[in-house]
């Protein structure tokens, strides 16, 4: 969802006269952390997909490891850049995200309604055989389950999926971002 809500940002902050060169002007700090922790991510989910006894053996860990490594990088750069607009609201979905999935042993519970209702077998599948990295179909020994992905988000809305309570903040954090850092020294002049 986090794509779908950059791109909104920018459209709404362009109608409000919002210039993404602006953008520029919004100073980060370690920016390299969350480029590092989602590469750990990604090297994670080939890793287990190459099906190495070994891996496969220690999924489970593995997950866990990978998941309280990449979390603790992406939360260091979100703390570190908490007066940036927006991020404040970002690092407490993301706590809200890491809180659930450390909980359930490093995997993010996902409803499978939406799939179920709408036909992506597929995915339930994928989900069902440990295919898709660091998430697991919601069971009777899923803790905190209203912070997994429960939130449905169907047809007709162009990507469907199932989001959670912690997405929806980091959502809200990065429209503010991307709005107020294009409107950043915007000034409306009144014409006569």
């Amino acid at each position: 969802m986090l794509v779908e809500t950059l791109a909104i940002s920018v459209l709404v902050a362009l109608l409000f006269r919002g210039r993404i060169s602006a953008l520029q002007k919004v100073e980060f700090k370690y920016l390299a952390l969350p480029f590092v922790a989602f590469l750990m991510e990604y090297i994670g989910a080939t890793a287990l997909r190459s099906r190495t006894p070994m891996l496969t053996l220690h999924a489970s860990t593995f997950t866990f490891v990978i998941e309280l490594m990449a979390y603790g990088l992406i939360g260091s750069f979100l703390y570190k850049n908490r007066s940036v607009p927006g991020m404040k609201i970002i690092l407490f979905g993301t706590l809200m995200n890491f809180t659930v999935i450390v909980l359930n042993g490093g995997y993010m519970p996902v409803d499978p309604s939406l799939g179920m209702l709408y036909g992506f077998e597929h995915s339930l599948t994928a989900l069902e055989n440990g295919r898709i990295f660091a998430h697991e179909l919601i069971g009777s020994e899923t803790v905190l389950r209203v912070l997994s992905d429960v939130i449905m988000i169907p047809p007709p809305w162009p990507f469907p999926k199932t989001i959670s309570i912690g997405d929806v903040l980091i959502d809200i954090g990065a429209f503010l971002l991307i709005f107020k850092g294009m409107n950043a020294g915007h000034t409306t002049r009144n014409s006569l």
